[in-house]
């Protein structure tokens, strides 16, 4: 019940589930597991995206779709905040410090 709140979570099990099954296996682990999982994820992907340009029928352009498709968000989702454009520059900036901090060049040398 509790990963059934959120339609997005409803969906998640129900991709999850059905790429067990079409798998036959129930180790997440699996290769086929995996390849059933992001195959069953990508379609979802695919027809909300569709779904999202018909409802818009002033995007004519892809472009503006994916954009506009991107730009959205779902409430009752915990990703709004993740992808604010705050967040996404506190990110870059942890980033890019990571990637020229001593610790990494150290890391690198080891290897």
């Amino acid at each position: 019940v509790e990963r059934t709140r959120t339609v997005g979570e409803f969906a998640m099990v129900l991709i999850h589930t059905m790429a067990h099954i079409r798998s036959g296996t129930w180790a997440d682990t699996d290769p086929t597991f995996a390849a059933e999982f992001y195959r069953s994820l990508q379609q979802l992907c695919t027809h909300l995206f569709f779904q999202t340009v018909a409802s818009n029928p002033s995007a004519d352009d892809a472009e503006i779709a994916a954009g506009k498709f991107i730009d959205s968000k779902i409430p009752g989702t915990s990703a709004d905040t993740l992808f604010s454009k705050a967040h996404m520059r506190r990110r870059m900036r942890n980033y890019l410090a990571f990637l020229h901090s001593a610790r990494l060049r150290t890391h690198l040398s080891i290897l």
